[in-house]
Formats: structure tokens, C-alpha cells, sequence
């Protein structure tokens, strides 16, 4: 039988767990850090977890810190109209591939309040 700190998630809950004491190996704030906190609800949701306000599709991935890209990216420099790409903090997207048609991708961005 393997200790806790044999295996990955082992080593993650120990080093969670010292967090608040003087053996810690990071700042005690990480346990709140947006990305940990984002990655671990989307996680949850994604495994049926009720925790967001809209669940996810079937058969939908999750991703966080997504680019997504514009399809009105500038065309010169001096363009102002033009649109960078999105950072999103998390997205669930499903990929449907056609037979004749081109892939279509229906994305749900969280909300960045998460």
C-alpha cells in the first residue's frame, strides 16, 4: 500500500495541506488562487457535480485559461475595429464534426466572476 506522498495526488494534498503551517513550501494564499479554485469547479461540474449555474452539455470538455479567437482580427495594425484574441477562464466546448460541413463549435465561457 502506498503512503500519501508515494503518488501524484498524494504529493498535491500534502502540499495543499502544509499550507498553513511553518512547513510550508508556498505562500498560504495559493489554496485561493482564481485558477485553482476555477480549475476544481469546473472539474467538479464536469463529473456532475452541481456548482455552476448552468451544467455543462453532454459530452462537453472543459478548459481553462482558453485563447479564443476572433474572426475579426485586424487586417493592419492602424485597424481599430479589428478584435484580439479572448482570455477566457474557463470554457466547456463540444466539437461536432459533419460529414459535409465544416466543424461547428458551441462554447460556453464561465462566468469571470468564478
Amino acid at each position: 500500500m502506498k503512503h500519501a506522498g508515494e503518488t501524484i495526488l498524494g504529493e498535491v494534498t500534502a502540499f495543499l495541506s502544509s499550507l498553513d503551517t511553518a512547513d510550508r513550501q508556498g505562500p498560504a494564499t495559493l489554496l485561493y488562487n482564481e485558477g485553482w479554485l476555477l480549475r476544481l469547479v469546473l472539474a467538479a461540474e464536469a463529473r456532475g457535480i452541481r456548482c455552476l449555474p448552468q451544467p455543462f452539455e453532454p459530452g462537453a470538455r472543459w478548459f481553462s485559461e482558453a485563447l479564443l479567437y476572433t474572426p475579426f482580427a485586424p487586417r493592419t495594425r492602424s485597424d481599430t475595429l479589428g478584435e484580439s484574441v479572448t482570455h477566457a477562464n474557463g470554457v466547456s466546448v463540444i466539437v461536432k464534426l459533419g460529414a459535409a460541413a465544416a466543424p461547428v463549435c458551441t462554447s460556453r465561457a464561465t462566468p469571470p466572476s468564478l
